[in-house]
């Protein structure tokens, strides 16, 4: 036999505003407490364990398909139903006690309208057994009535809340996204267990992400105290040598002017051009001077045997009075610009 619990309202606010057709309820509190039947009393308890036990075997009972009615006082008549139970949590209610409350809608506003005077009362069988999985469920909340006969005083009130607060609808995103982090939650895991185990997760990474920053942070501040390298002076004079070489070998073959051989070693032939070749960046600075070289090669030479005429500039060649023409061409103004375009030098 069934033992159904009367909770009483005392304390229900009679001017509740309606915030639609949900609301939050206390349906018990923890004690010993004394029920009343016809020819019999008997005396119950209720404590967290059982609270947690209550929220437990509603969700496993809502999950399989089987909702929690609210009737008009107990009974299993679709007529006297005036709404569903959606949840039930575990909290303090205004006294401090420890408590079990409900979250329910009504089903339509003239129900809503019984949260302003309405008491509710839980029917709790010692088992229910499912239909279909046959599986038995010990002592689980089947319904929890509207009723005026009320054993426990003193219970807080109808509270409306929004229509998000279902607690399944909730608690499977919070399950999704621990999910999606990563972390592993029990079958049976609360919305409680799951949001501190998100909140620790991302506190974690949190701390990681910190960290390597700070990592970070220090590697680059030795980096930039970290001095150029510097380079032998042997090597920058072997290497001006050989761009030098490669230059006159350029106005012997009438490639190039001496004058603008001159302008060009300005540029690719100094002690910064040099150094930066042979540093971390010297395959870069390498492929602008093998640039210049190819451009120079590719035109052919420049240089025309014939007299000084108009404002041109000769270069008198040993033993004879014939000059060359060195004005400046487009291969001279081609080889500046890829100097420029590359910034290289002191």
């Amino acid at each position: 036999m069934g033992v159904a619990w009367l909770l009483s309202d005392d304390d229900l606010d009679p001017a509740l505003a309606l915030g639609g057709l949900r609301f939050r309820k206390q349906v018990a509190y923890a004690g010993e407490f004394l029920a009343r039947d016809p020819g019999r009393d008997q005396r119950f308890t209720l404590d967290t364990e059982y609270f947690e036990h209550a929220v437990r075997t509603h969700d496993e009972l809502l999950a399989a398909g089987v909702d929690c009615p609210m009737p008009i006082k107990h009974t299993d008549d679709p007529e006297a139903r005036r709404g569903s139970w959606l949840k039930f949590e575990r909290g303090r209610d205004s006294k401090g006690r420890e408590s079990l409350f409900g979250v329910a809608e009504f089903r339509d506003e003239k129900a809503a309208e019984l949260a302003k005077t309405a008491n509710v009362s839980l029917y709790i069988p010692p088992e229910y057994t499912h239909a279909e999985t046959k599986k038995t469920y010990h002592r689980p909340i089947r319904h929890v009535a509207l009723t005026d006969y009320p054993v426990l005083p003193g219970l807080d009130g109808w509270e409306a809340v929004a229509a998000s607060h279902t607690g399944r609808s909730n608690m499977a995103k919070i399950k999704d996204l621990a999910k999606t982090l990563g972390i592993e939650l029990k079958d049976d895991a609360d919305d409680e267990v799951a949001s501190k185990a998100i909140t620790k997760h991302v506190k974690t990474l949190s701390d990681r992400v910190a960290t390597l920053e700070k990592e970070i942070g220090k590697r680059e501040t030795t980096e930039e105290k970290k001095p150029p390298a510097k380079i032998a002076a042997g090597f920058i004079a072997l290497a001006r040598e050989s761009r030098e070489s490669k230059l006159d070998a350029f106005v012997t073959s009438g490639h190039l002017t001496p004058a603008a051989r001159e302008e060009l070693k300005k540029t690719w032939c100094t002690d910064g051009a040099i150094s930066l070749s042979l540093s971390e960046e010297g395959p870069q600075q390498d492929a602008g001077w093998e640039s210049v070289l190819a451009t120079i090669k590719a035109n052919g030479p420049v240089l025309s045997f014939r007299e000084r005429t108009g404002p041109q500039t000769t270069a008198r060649l040993p033993g004879g009075g014939i000059t060359l023409s060195q004005d400046e061409n487009p291969l001279i103004k081609d080889a500046k610009a890829r100097a420029a375009a590359h910034k290289v030098g002191e």
